[in-house]
């Protein structure tokens, strides 16, 4: 999905305001917190897990470890 579609997903509910484009990169938590300048527990981190035929997504702060 490009940066374009996501926008003008969000602008149909008056949220495009809120969709950034960083010109660091935010691969990792690290390098987002950074990039925002903000804490790490303040980005969400998601995870995806295929288990038993099924997808499952885990979203927690970026500072939480899954063991």
């Amino acid at each position: 999905m490009t940066f374009e579609i996501v926008k003008q997903y969000f602008e149909r509910y008056g949220l495009s305001h809120h969709v950034i484009k960083l010109e660091q990169s935010s691969a990792t938590v690290e390098q987002a917190a950074i990039a925002l300048g903000c804490p790490p527990a303040f980005i969400a981190k998601t995870m995806s897990f295929f288990l038993n035929g099924k997808a499952m997504l885990i979203v927690t702060a970026g500072d939480v470890k899954i063991k």
